[in-house]
């Protein structure tokens, strides 16, 4: 029971805010990095979009328990969740994710 409520809190976040197409680039850059950390400025880079976007998505995503934050320094540090239950409904939806990416293009 408590997968499936994991799961609906990822596709809830793949679903429900206005930019489609950078929480399906998030989600599949989380699913080709499930064990590395990254700063904004390197995920911005990664997926090229601005800072500013990729911190709301962020927020939301570590708001969702999907990604922690964790700061070194000046610099905070983003990885996915150590939880596999919600680990493993992000590399369920890389899939759609990467189907979604190859409409856009």
């Amino acid at each position: 029971m408590m997968e499936v409520m994991e799961g609906k809190c990822v596709a809830h976040f793949a679903g429900s805010r206005s930019d489609e197409h950078l929480r399906a680039e998030l989600l599949a850059f989380w699913s080709r990095h499930p064990g590395d950390r990254f700063t904004v400025g390197v995920i911005s880079y990664a997926i090229d979009h601005s800072k500013l976007e990729l911190n709301k998505a962020l927020k939301l995503l570590a708001e969702a328990g999907i990604v922690n934050a964790s700061t070194h320094g000046d610099l905070i540090f983003y990885n996915l969740t150590a939880d596999e239950a919600k680990r493993r409904s992000v590399l369920d939806l890389s899939v759609v994710g990467q189907d979604s990416l190859q409409s856009h293009r």
